[in-house]
């Protein structure tokens, strides 16, 4: 698929639902709405990749956001696939929701550079195997007790390179009406948490900005 763009309009609509197999290729992928940020009020994913869904995308980029927060909305969500799934450059930033992207039930799920904004996590992964992200950048702070990447009852896992900007408490920038959100004091959240099935966790202390974390044995999968 070559280069595109999408503006979807109203609560039904979605960006896109990929269920095209490893040997796709989705090129530079602007998200915009009305030509604004400002996305429709919505509950479901944006957009979805699922079934035999994979491939390599070259540059996904959404920094839509919505007024009020709705727990169950993703940017982008990787549900149900082992397909080899490789985005260069995945920019989920500014959503009010659970977390900006999901992968969930899925594996084989490369994330090749990550860039996010806003008080919430950029990537969640839940029950998922063989994730690996290289590298992330952003002045996302997150909210008190969360983090930028979140992990529960996964395996084969690879987080390299994690490294913000910090926004600080008092740089609230307009507060909630900023897009981004209000600043965050940086040693009130973690880069990375993860939770185990014994419910049990983990989490990379406050300030630390992992060069490499890594469980298991995460390959490359073609």
């Amino acid at each position: 698929m070559p280069n595109l763009g999408t503006w979807p309009r109203g609560e039904g609509a979605y960006n896109l639902l990929w269920r095209s197999g490893r040997n796709s290729v989705i090129r530079d992928w602007i998200i915009l709405y009305d030509g604004s940020m400002h996305q429709p009020e919505r509950h479901h994913s944006a957009a979805i990749v699922t079934g035999s869904g994979g491939g390599r995308w070259y540059n996904y980029y959404d920094e839509t956001y919505n007024r009020e927060y709705y727990p169950s909305y993703r940017h982008l969500l990787v549900e149900g696939t082992s397909e080899p799934l490789h985005i260069y450059q995945c920019n989920p930033e500014h959503a009010r929701c659970q977390s900006n992207m999901e992968i969930r039930n899925a594996r084989n799920v490369t994330l090749h550079g990550v860039k996010g904004e806003g008080n919430y996590p950029i990537v969640t992964i839940r029950h998922s195997d063989n994730i690996r992200v290289f590298g992330y950048g952003g002045n996302a702070p997150p909210w008190p007790g969360t983090g930028l990447f979140m992990i529960e009852d996964s395996q084969n896992i690879l987080i390299a390179d994690v490294f913000d900007t910090v926004r600080l408490e008092h740089e609230k920038q307009g507060d909630l009406d900023f897009f981004a959100g209000p600043g965050v004091d940086p040693t009130l959240w973690y880069a990375i948490i993860e939770g185990f099935p014994d419910g049990t966790k983990y989490q990379t202390l406050p300030l630390e900005r992992p060069v490499l974390y890594k469980r298991g044995t995460p390959r490359d999968a073609r």
